[in-house]
């Protein structure tokens, strides 16, 4: 049966909740945790209004969340990782992030799992933060699933419930809807548009069996945007998310997703969930196979 908190029940009423079975997610992983974890796949909005999130429950009460999201090809070592991770994240000068030592398991589904804590130190309003990250590979695709405890009392139910959930990954089963779907979309797409003013923009779009895109952007043929990132499908809708461009992209404006009006051999129409706005693409030159 679906489940739905009451305490964020006016708020999360648009949105789908999961139950604790099976969690498939758009991004090609899945995880099918135990009965006694209470557990929903859901938005919150209180940290995002579109990404769906694992949330843990205490009854009633919220106690933690868990962002899973994919990563780049060849993003396999957890030792390398990790420090690139708390290195890359956004605190005050002089601020010392504590870690905890990594520790290795493996999946039921068969993927190599690295975990490790950290805490982030008191900030002004901000209490202490306490969050697991962990590494999850089979050395082709890799995936990090983020833990964030609401309050301190939640550190060890954190830790403990996030290893439970992890030994259960899995990679998805795609059923032979989004198989097909899969299978038309990898390859480049271009995108045309002539402004008011005469200029031409043209938006190249290069979708990776790997689950990796890259994009340009010009405007009369001179590159204005260069990008690259990862890429997730559901039976309708395509979710991007930016790991790196230029020029860079603030951070909201790093995820987004496109619903799929059609899909033929060789024309792709595209629906933005942010505007609305819908583009038809057309299949390009392929660069690599």
């Amino acid at each position: 049966m679906l489940k739905l908190k009451t305490l964020f029940a006016a708020l999360l009423a648009f949105s789908l909740s999961y139950p604790a079975d099976s969690m498939e997610l758009p991004i090609g992983i899945a995880f099918d945790p135990p009965a006694r974890l209470d557990l929903t796949y859901q938005v919150l909005p209180s940290y995002d209004e579109h990404e769906k999130v694992i949330a843990g429950w205490d009854d009633e009460e919220l106690r933690y969340f868990i962002v899973v999201e994919k990563l780049p090809p060849n993003y396999t070592d957890a030792k390398k990782y990790f420090p690139e991770l708390i290195g890359s994240m956004s605190v005050p000068p002089g601020t010392k992030i504590e870690t905890g030592k990594i520790v290795s398991y493996r999946s039921q589904g068969g993927l190599q799992l690295s975990s490790m804590s950290y805490t982030i130190p008191e900030q002004g309003e901000d209490p202490k933060a306490h969050a697991l990250v962990s590494l999850l590979t089979n050395n082709d695709e890799s995936f990090v699933a983020i833990a964030i405890a609401i309050d301190p009392t939640s550190k060890d139910r954190l830790a403990e419930d996030t290893i439970t959930l992890m030994q259960t990954a899995r990679l998805s089963a795609v059923d032979a809807t989004v198989q097909q779907r899969l299978n038309a979309l990898h390859g480049t797409w271009v995108y045309k548009e002539t402004m008011s003013d005469g200029v031409v923009l043209e938006a190249v779009v290069e979708v990776k069996p790997d689950k990796t895109f890259t994009s340009l952007l010009k405007a009369t043929g001179a590159i204005d945007f260069k990008g690259y990132g990862t890429w997730g499908l559901t039976t309708n809708t395509i979710y991007w998310e930016y790991q790196r461009s230029m020029p860079p992209l603030p951070a909201d404006k790093r995820k987004d997703a496109d619903e799929i009006v059609s899909i033929e051999s060789e024309r792709l129409e595209l629906k933005s969930e942010t505007n609305g706005r819908t583009r038809v693409f057309k299949r390009g030159f392929t660069s690599s196979p």
